[in-house]
């Protein structure tokens, strides 16, 4: 049986790292700045009212979701660095952000990973010790009034969710790889190259909900490469290319 349950509870730390979704600063619908903290796909929505959906058209809910591996994290001597692989839902209308994934990096050389669910701002370190090569399947659903934040681990069979009674639709939705800050925006570790799939945006494909590709990057440097959107629409790749 599948283990499920449903908690809020207060950050915690994981090693000396903070872990603290970057996504709400990410999130702010500037990504045409020469700076980015994030990677991957999302959609700044047209309306910025609480009925946003894709498109610019009218919905009931904002939702993301997406599916990928656990990565193998190399990490360098005494190396700190983290980022956040997952779904997240950002509303520039009340500047609060909602979202689930895996972290990942370095705490002094050492490998780091852990589980993370964050509802209007606030996160939650949940009670899963995710491995390099676990399936993990994140999801964000939000509807006026409700949040819902799922992060599945397919291979150990655990999956946790985190509600709560608040929130409204969001104005900016994304999958991928985000910032992790302690509490500046930490390096990014060497994780080689991560497959999205299944990946969706209120419901529909990343390609019909018009998500645009985003690479991260640090000034000139570009730290993350978003691969292009398979055939399907719904999977790409995310490149480690520099720290």
């Amino acid at each position: 049986m599948r283990r499920r349950m449903s908690w809020f509870v207060p950050i915690a730390l994981v090693g000396t790292m903070v872990v603290s979704m970057g996504t709400a600063q990410a999130m702010t619908g500037r990504h045409k700045q020469k700076s980015d903290p994030y990677g991957g796909f999302a959609l700044l929505l047209k309306s910025r009212g609480p009925a946003a959906h894709a498109g610019g058209t009218a919905g009931p809910s904002s939702s993301a979701a997406t599916t990928f591996t656990v990565p193998t994290i190399t990490c360098g001597a005494s190396e700190t660095s983290g980022v956040i692989a997952g779904s997240g839902i950002f509303s520039s209308v009340s500047s609060w952000v909602s979202a689930g994934g895996i972290v990942v990096g370095c705490d002094s050389g050492a490998a780091v990973y852990a589980a993370e669910a964050v509802i209007n701002n606030d996160p939650t370190v949940l009670d899963l010790s995710p491995a390099p090569g676990d399936t993990v399947s994140t999801s964000v659903v939000i509807v006026p009034g409700s949040t819902q934040v799922v992060v599945d681990d397919v291979t150990q069979d655990v999956s946790l969710t985190t509600t709560a009674a608040v929130g409204m639709v969001g104005t900016y939705i994304s999958n991928g790889i985000d910032a992790e800050r302690a509490p500046g925006v930490l390096p990014v570790p060497n994780f080689g190259v991560m497959t999205f799939s299944n990946t969706s945006i209120n419901g529909l494909t990343v390609k019909k909900a018009h998500g645009k590709p985003i690479n991260r990057k640090a000034g000139s440097v570009l730290q993350i490469k978003t691969g292009k959107l398979n055939k399907a629409g719904n999977q790409y790749t995310e490149t480690f290319i520099h720290s």
